[in-house]
């Protein structure tokens, strides 16, 4: 039997822009969750405690990583409490007119 020959990862070194995508409803709600899930200087996220970078800061960081926004420009809310609780939040959902 033929080994195979080794083939070069050929994967792009780049996140996948997709054009239109700023400024949508997905992308905010992403900035949102990247600025409220931060470093709170004791290796946790200070917004669910995960160990840091938390699961939910690193899909919102791929997801403004599609919409070309430059993650410099998003500064944390360090206002936000580091004892943070679980919330409840009340969605209202509405069928489409």
């Amino acid at each position: 039997m033929t080994a195979l020959p080794s083939t070069p990862n050929t994967a792009r070194s780049g996140p996948t822009v997709i054009p239109g995508f700023a400024g949508t409803r997905t992308h905010r709600a992403a900035v949102a969750l990247v600025v409220r899930h931060h470093h709170d200087g004791t290796g946790r996220c200070a917004c669910c405690r995960h160990p840091f970078p938390c699961p939910t800061r690193t899909g919102a960081l791929h997801t403004c990583a599609a919409a070309s926004e430059p993650l410099t420009s998003i500064p944390p809310d360090t206002s936000y409490p580091a004892t943070a609780t679980t919330a409840t939040t009340a969605v209202t959902l509405r069928s489409p007119q």
